[in-house]
């Protein structure tokens, strides 16, 4: 491999990791890890959900959510509704 593929090799990956840290929404501000917390309304009754850990764009404010952190929300949820049914 020529020393300008390997250039352009180390560029393109650098670059796509400068884009996993863009916001998606807004495609101008960077996200950062956040906690928050959020309140569910389930049949009339609020459930809070405290300790998530989604991305938030210093820019825009949006909240970028991960699978694995929306699956760690609903099963917090289930819980609560769990112990409020009990």
């Amino acid at each position: 491999m020529s020393s300008q593929s390997i250039h352009i090799a180390k560029r393109r990956r650098s670059e796509a990791s400068a884009g996993e840290t863009r916001c998606p929404a807004c495609g101008q501000g960077h996200v950062e890890r956040v906690i928050v917390s959020r309140t569910y309304k389930v049949e009339g009754k609020r459930f809070r959900v405290d300790g998530l850990m989604p991305d938030r764009c210093n820019s825009c404010g949006e909240l970028t959510w991960s699978e694995a952190e929306l699956r760690r929300a609903d099963e917090a949820l289930a819980i609560k509704l769990r112990d409020a049914a009990a």
